[in-house]
């Protein structure tokens, strides 16, 4: 009878004490960041980022990512959070981030095959930089001052002359297209006109 009433008593007690210990931080989950901490001010799609970016005469720093890929959850939880980094994004870029599953046609469009994917445009959407993979903060700030320094170059000279290309870090493999070129036809074996002709 005592051993039940000594477990029932210290039992009735070890809520109390224990909320005694715990102290109003740490019930309060994960560290918050200070309002001073810099994070990259997303904007809310594309049509508002490039109304932003002609109105600033910004390039437009796109980011696809998805909710099941763990490099793109690595990538925006700690280089994009890096306080330098997402200051010199919000000083310089008009930044959206687009779901790679929910955003599939500009996907397309962009080429996007792989993710992470970064893509720097021109307000007039001229591409300044593709970048796949993920970088950590020096890698990805050394990328996006590139895509900045081609976009400064084309506001000195009207348009720059862009290189289209691809920048992958040295592990991912690299995918590849089919460069066959379609099989010309003749005049008898052409498809049929999507018009009539007179």
């Amino acid at each position: 009878m005592r051993r039940r009433t000594a477990a029932f008593l210290l039992l009735a007690l070890v809520p109390l004490c224990a909320g005694s210990f715990l102290t109003p931080a740490a019930t309060a989950g994960p560290p918050k960041r200070s309002p001073s901490t810099p994070t990259v001010q997303w904007q809310d799609g594309l049509k508002v980022a490039h109304q932003q970016a002609m109105q600033q005469n910004k390039p437009i720093l796109i980011v696809f990512g998805a909710t099941w890929c763990g490099p793109c959850k690595t990538m925006k939880a700690e280089t994009l959070a890096h306080p330098e980094l997402a200051q010199h994004i919000n000083d310089h870029f008009v930044p959206v981030y687009l779901d790679f599953d929910q955003n599939e046609k500009v996907a397309n469009i962009l080429e996007i095959e792989s993710i992470p994917a970064v893509i720097v445009l021109s307000p007039n959407a001229d591409l300044l930089g593709r970048y796949i993979g993920f970088a950590k903060p020096q890698k990805f700030f050394d990328n996006i001052t590139e895509a900045e320094r081609l976009h400064m170059q084309s506001q000195q000279v009207g348009r720059a002359s862009i290189p289209n290309t691809v920048t992958r870090p040295t592990s991912a493999p690299t995918p590849t297209r089919s460069t066959a070129q379609p099989p010309v036809r003749s005049a008898s074996q052409s498809s049929p006109r999507p018009y009539p002709t007179r």
